[in-house]
């Protein structure tokens, strides 16, 4: 009774840091999102972060769990944990979590538009390195992931830059109304943003969330 008494209260304590990990996801890079269409006046900062926060909160129920599946199996491999070491399991999880939180604290406290995915993943494997060493990693999933992790921000450099050339080039002869015309679709790609990032980060904690159970004995493998 005893023991899962302490296993019930561990997961409870899993499950709230995973969804304080969100939480400071949320107020992290929600401003990423919605900074281009604070920035050009298309929307006041108060409706902006409005919007991005309902679109963010619909976003997990159109999408489906691809992402949730990754962090929870395709990272670590948590079926070749012990059983008898649930304690050491357990504890790995709330070091990639509190490693994740507090990088994400430090990069909002100093302004800087940090990756949360980065955080996590880096946690998650980091801790996992510490605990049982290289062997517990999935390293062709963890690979796959920190490639794609790479390669964002130079994709999405390319695309934008080649976007903004061609807007310019079909804008440069238009009447100052086309401003206006901007500003609508500035709001709509910000609202597909946010569906996308809400869909997306919410199953990492997920993901996470559901690693923790398994590894309490509260969901099977």
């Amino acid at each position: 009774m005893l023991i899962e008494g302490l296993i019930l209260l561990l997961a409870i304590f899993v499950v709230g840091l995973a969804l304080f990990f969100d939480y400071s996801n949320g107020f992290h890079d929600a401003a990423n999102v919605v900074a281009t269409i604070i920035a050009t006046g298309a929307m006041s900062p108060r409706s902006a972060l409005g919007l991005a926060a309902i679109a963010h909160f619909i976003g997990p129920f159109l999408f489906g769990t691809a992402v949730a599946q990754t962090i929870g199996k395709g990272i670590i491999d948590i079926s070749a944990f012990d059983p008898g070491q649930t304690g050491i399991s357990i504890s790995l999880v709330i070091a990639a979590l509190i490693g994740a939180i507090a990088w994400n604290l430090i990069t909002w406290a100093w302004g800087l538009p940090s990756s949360s995915s980065h955080a996590l993943v880096g946690g998650m494997i980091g801790a996992v390195l510490i605990a049982y060493g290289p062997d517990k990693v999935l390293w062709k999933g963890a690979l796959y992931v920190i490639s794609f992790l790479i390669l964002t921000p130079v994709v999405g450099l390319i695309f934008g830059n080649l976007v903004l050339k061609i807007t310019f080039r079909l804008s440069r002869k238009a009447p100052p109304q086309i401003s206006h015309f901007f500003n609508r679709v500035q709001i709509l790609s910000s609202v597909a943003l946010s569906l996308s990032h809400g869909s997306n980060d919410a199953q990492k904690t997920m993901g996470i969330i559901t690693m923790s159970l398994v590894i309490l004995g509260v969901f099977p493998d």
